[in-house]
C-alpha cells in the first residue's frame, strides 16, 4: 500500500555494495512496533513501544540536541560535541532495573564514532542500521533506575518478562505499529 511518495536522501559511503543503500532506504521507512506485557498474577499491564518509525529524522535529531545541551550530562555532552561524525542510539527500547525491577521506555542513547571520520561528515541523522556498518561505540549511555537510582539493563527479546509490580514472570504480546 503506498500512501504517497517519500523522497529520502541518505549519505552513503561509496565503499559499500548497493543492497547496503537499499537496506538503509528501507529501514528509514520502517513503523516502530508496540507491544504489551501482561501479568496473570496481579493483572498489571503496559505497553511498550520499540524502534522510532518514520518520525525517526525528527527524533534523532532532538534526541541529539538534548545531549550536546547537556540533559544527559556533562560526559556525554562533551564526547557528543567533541567528536566529528557523532551518531546517537535514539530509537525506543525497554529498560529493567537489574536492582529493583522497574521498567523505563526510553531512547538507547548510547554514542557512536564512525570507522572511517574521512567518509563521514555531520549528517542530519544516522539510521541503526548505518550504525552497525559503519561506526563503533564511543560512549555508552547507562540508564540510571528513577525508583532506587541503580543502573538498569536493556530488555533483550527472549528474556523472561518479570512484572515490576509482583515480580512474578508475565508475558509479552505483539500489540501493533506506531509512528
Amino acid at each position: 500500500m503506498n500512501a504517497g511518495i517519500i523522497s529520502i536522501v541518505i549519505r552513503q559511503p561509496t565503499h559499500k555494495s548497493k543492497r547496503n543503500e537499499a537496506l538503509l532506504q528501507d529501514r528509514v521507512k520502517k513503523m516502530g512496533y508496540s507491544k504489551e506485557f501482561h501479568c496473570d498474577h496481579c493483572g498489571y499491564k503496559r505497553m511498550i513501544l520499540y524502534e522510532s518509525g518514520m518520525s525517526f529524522p525528527q527524533t534523532y535529531q532532538k534526541v541529539l540536541s538534548a545531549v550536546k545541551s547537556g540533559e544527559y550530562g556533562d560526559e556525554m555532552k562533551n564526547t557528543a560535541v567533541t567528536t566529528k561524525g557523532i551518531a546517537i542510539d535514539a530509537e525506543w527500547d525497554l529498560f529493567i532495573c537489574s536492582n529493583c525491577g522497574t521498567w523505563k521506555n526510553d531512547y538507547g542513547l548510547t554514542l557512536y564514532e564512525p570507522d572511517d571520520d574521512t567518509a563521514y561528515a555531520e549528517k542530519d541523522y544516522v539510521t541503526p542500521y548505518e550504525i552497525q556498518i559503519n561506526y563503533h561505540m564511543k560512549k555508552p549511555y547507562f540508564h540510571k533506575c528513577p525508583t532506587c537510582g541503580k543502573r538498569m539493563h536493556r530488555f533483550k527479546q527472549g528474556d523472561q518478562p518479570i512484572c515490576p509490580i509482583c515480580h512474578q514472570v508475565g508475558h509479552i504480546d505483539p500489540l501493533g505499529i506506531w509512528d
